[in-house]
């Protein structure tokens, strides 16, 4: 779980997007931000792949990789509203390192 990292998947001006990083800054969570462009031909391809594969149509996209000996698993998490509530019920914890105070949002 040490090891464990949140991917946000984001885009420009996107209020949930800085939402979900604020929470993760807030709870001293390590994340990656992977920045997309609407308006790149790549970016759009790659958001599309995103909505398929997480069944999921908004941004952020949020996953967890999760770190076991050589193996790698990626756990979707959701949005912002998902991963408030993963936070809330205590499952975040389950996933990374939280070191917080609990706050509920």
């Amino acid at each position: 779980m040490k090891n464990n990292k949140i991917i946000i998947y984001s885009k420009k001006d996107c209020i949930y997007c800085q939402k979900a990083i604020k929470l993760l800054k807030n709870i001293n969570v390590k994340y990656d931000e992977i920045k997309l462009n609407t308006e790149n031909k790549e970016h759009v391809e790659w958001i599309d792949e995103l909505k398929i594969m997480y069944n999921h149509y908004t941004f952020p996209f949020i996953t967890v990789k999760l770190y076991n000996g050589n193996n790698i698993e990626d756990r979707f998490i959701g949005g912002y509203t998902d991963l408030e509530r993963a936070y809330n019920t205590m499952y975040l914890h389950t996933l990374v390192e939280v070191e917080d105070e609990y706050i509920i949002f």
